[in-house]
């Protein structure tokens, strides 16, 4: 049967559709939008299929809406209103007799049913219920009778419509849409400008558009007004969201007990095409909240979102009280033990509830992490961890430690590239997971498939799956159409796009990845017809969807490193050199860089997207963007740059500080003093094996 049949006969088998949420329509089967001749016409419409559908007497029906009228043109404007809405929803729609009208279009679809249903949530047939006022600015300024009407009807909706703009809102939460739900909470404001549901939802979505400042703003105004309309306060959710902005983490860590949000990493950061791996995410930390722990690994290549969908999860879930903490995999700390718990455990022992952790829990952990024993200076003297017993003891500590936090507020643990941990670490991490069975935390890993498929304890901790509650997520490309709604948001409002050949190259050179698509679309709006995109490699070279662009990576930093003016160049090769040290201002002053200096060239990297904010410092955005920055220094440079790190780091050594043997060694190394090293190599490796490293 030929396809324009089909169609005809699918329009033909749809209903009428009258929307009276917001500004009020009739739509035909076929999607337009029917016109009717008055609003009064309209209003009419509207008034026969709200009321129950009973005869409607006629005078009624002209004083509603002619009341200014005398009676003989009032009945014939009405008379004149029910022949059109005749002529436009067929002859049967209405049912007459003497003095009186009733509607009788069953096929006539009315939003306010689904609205009394409930059913406002979109499904893979049906969009999300458009909810708004009833009737919103509609307005008939000669018919007072229909607007005491309209006010009962609003009056009478106004609780279900309030419910709905929650369902969306909470589906919006739980699927990272926070573009979506500042629009929603706009129209529970403007139903009801005091309603916390919506100012909660505000404040997210301004926290997740980088603008802390706009969120405690109107956090602020809010409160004052409720003070003083209602003479109330905010409930204890919103004012801890409110707190937490405020804090930012810029404090001294040891002067708070409240867990830092980042937000304004999020600045200019558009989410798409995550929208059902962040609701399987949220999903799981709901359950892990309530004290049913559920883990996840998302395994996925390099620059397809796997740090961005764990941040934001970990953002949305500090936003509402939890206490985040995060650790970053490093390839030249996988050999330090215990480097990436660590990380965690400092994260967490300003957190409220860490205190009433044991002492000599608390005192095992000094014995590894220094900042521990910095910040409980009384602890009792214990016996020295060595060897296996090492990791026995210290994986208890972590497990009283994360107990006595989530007493006080659930804990979501995140770590990036966790193919380049320490053993050690992954092993505590798999105890955790073990033994927290009815703790509210939950751990959030991310890794490349095929390094964590080499590393071994990657695999024990993936093939104890079930046993553990531990769950994996594949991450993979952005469709075709994800990738140019994510390319659309790139771009500021009121700047052209891309169109044809060079949206065409953006795309096929992005691969669906979405940092490469950034990075494209950023040289495209500062290169135009020389983007690289449209390069000659870009437009001859067959890239499919799935295969990670590393050639795009590599040539969108050849072009970034290119226009860095020398200060800025000077800070990323030092930064490139310091890895986890990039943000020690001592280290610059190895260049002559000034603390000024040195700061305005990180925020020129991060504006750049080469660094990123990672809650606690800078870091790359990528392994692979930080190898490109290593090897664009020239050889000697880099060989003079790690030849000052490592006599810093000597000196930091013969003073008593905490450097890690096999750091310095690394530079040394690097540096081309490859005969002074063995000392701290040997030193390195006796701390690791006396941690718990295997020989």
């Amino acid at each position: 049967m030929p396809c324009w049949i089909l169609l005809l006969r699918f329009s033909m088998s749809q209903p009428f559709a009258l929307h009276c949420l917001g500004q009020p329509r009739l739509v035909a089967p076929d999607g337009r939008p029917v016109r009717l001749k008055t609003r009064k016409h309209l209003a009419l419409l509207v008034y026969l299929a709200v009321e129950p559908r009973v005869p409607q007497r006629r005078d009624r029906l002209a004083t509603l809406l002619w009341e200014k009228a005398p009676p003989f043109e009032g009945r014939h404007s009405l008379a004149t209103a029910l022949s059109v809405l005749r002529a436009k929803l067929g002859r049967d729609c209405l049912e007459r007799g003497r003095g009186w009208v009733r509607l009788n279009a069953p096929d006539l679809e009315l939003d306010l049913d689904r609205l009394a249903r409930g059913d406002v949530l979109a499904t893979d047939l049906i969009p999300a219920l458009d909810v708004s006022g009833f009737l919103e600015d509609f307005d008939i300024p000669d018919a007072q009778e229909f607007a005491h009407w309209c006010d009962g009807q609003r009056a009478r909706w106004q609780p279900r419509i309030g419910d709905a703009l929650a369902s969306l809102m909470d589906r919006c939460r739980r699927t990272g849409d926070f573009n979506q739900i500042e629009h929603y909470a706009d129209r529970m404001l403007q139903l009801d400008e005091l309603n916390e549901q919506g100012i909660r939802a505000k404040m997210e979505a301004r926290a997740f558009a980088g603008d802390r400042l706009s969120a405690l703003k109107v956090y602020e105004a809010w409160r004052s007004q409720l003070a003083e309309e209602l003479d109330a306060v905010p409930s204890p959710l919103l004012e801890g969201i409110a707190v937490r902005l405020r804090h930012r983490g810029l404090e001294r860590q040891h002067t708070s007990e409240i867990a830092p949000v980042p937000t304004d990493q999020w600045k200019d950061r558009p989410f798409v095409g995550r929208a059902p791996e962040y609701r399987r995410l949220y999903e799981a930390w709901e359950s892990s909240r309530a004290g049913q722990p559920c883990h996840y690994m998302v395994l996925g290549d390099s620059g397809v979102g796997k740090s961005t969908l764990l941040h934001r999860l970990a953002t949305a879930a500090g936003l509402e009280g939890a206490v985040p903490a995060r650790a970053q995999g490093h390839a030249l700390e996988q050999k330090v033990p215990y480097a990436a718990i660590g990380t965690l455990v400092e994260d967490l022992i300003d957190r409220p509830g860490a205190s009433c952790t044991e002492p000599a829990a608390l005192a095992d952990l000094a014995q590894i992490i220094t900042r521990v024993g910095d910040r409980f200076p009384d602890l009792p003297r214990v016996p020295a961890m060595q060897g296996e017993a090492t990791r026995i003891r210290l994986a208890e500590s972590v497990e009283r430690l994360l107990v006595n936090v989530a007493e006080e507020q659930p804990v979501i643990l995140v770590v990036d590239d966790l193919h380049h941990a320490d053993d050690a670490s992954i092993a505590v991490l798999h105890l955790l997971m073990r033994k927290l069975t009815t703790t509210p935390v939950m751990i959030l890993a991310a890794a490349r498939i095929a390094d964590l498929a080499e590393l071994p304890s990657g695999r024990r901790l993936m093939e104890a799956g079930d046993r553990i509650r531990l769950q994996s997520l594949e991450l993979g490309p952005l469709s075709a159409a994800e990738s140019e709604s994510l390319i659309d948001t790139l771009i500021p409002p009121g700047e052209p796009h891309p169109t044809g050949t060079a949206r065409k190259a953006v795309l096929r050179a992005g691969a669906g990845f979405p940092m490469a698509l950034e990075l494209l679309v950023h040289d495209w709006r500062d290169h135009g017809n020389q983007c690289l995109a449209l390069s000659l490699d870009a437009m001859t070279e067959d890239v499919a969807v799935g295969d990670m662009p590393s050639h795009t990576y590599r040539q969108s930093f050849e072009r970034i490193y290119r226009r860095l003016d020398p200060l800025t160049k000077n800070v990323l090769h030092l930064a490139a050199v310091l890895g986890t040290r990039l943000h020690d201002p001592r280290m610059y002053r190895l260049a002559d860089l000034s603390l000024g200096q040195m700061m305005t060239g990180l925020i020129q990297l991060t504006s750049l997207r080469v660094l990123r904010d990672g809650g606690r410092q800078l870091e790359f955005i990528n392994e692979l963007i930080r190898r490109e920055a290593y090897l664009a220094i020239p050889s000697p440079l880099r060989r003079v740059l790690h030849a000052g790190i490592a006599d810093r780091l000597l000196g930091d050594d013969r003073e008593g500080r905490d450097v890690p043997g096999l750091e310095i060694a690394w530079h040394l190394i690097r540096a081309g003093r490859g005969p002074e090293a063995p000392p701290y190599l040997l030193n390195g490796a006796k701390v690791a094996m006396r941690h718990g490293a295997p020989n």
